[in-house]
């Protein structure tokens, strides 16, 4: 039998999710084939990517703020945003 996952299935679930366990011993087994289509991992990684540039603007936004209000050098720096790196993540 073959278990085929689609983008709405696959959401939300990390690789230390007890679900995701449920996956690996099912593959393991050898009774189950798992497989996920080209498309959903090109899904999933474009939403991770999308989450990834909304954190990192929100963390530049965070520090910039608290750069202004320390009374103190802070000279804290965030790395450039990097989306082709993320994609490759």
């Amino acid at each position: 039998m073959m278990i085929i996952f689609d983008t709405n299935i696959l959401r939300g679930i990390t690789r230390n999710n007890p679900k995701f366990d449920i996956l690996r011993v099912l593959k393991r087994s050898g009774s189950h084939l798992v497989g996920v289509p080209w498309m959903v991992l090109e899904e999933l990684a474009a939403k991770q990517v999308l989450e990834y540039a909304a954190a990192h603007a929100s963390a530049n936004t965070a520090i910039k703020s608290l750069n202004k209000m320390a009374p103190w050098d802070t000279s804290t720096l965030l790395a450039p945003l990097d989306l082709e790196k993320t994609k490759q993540y």
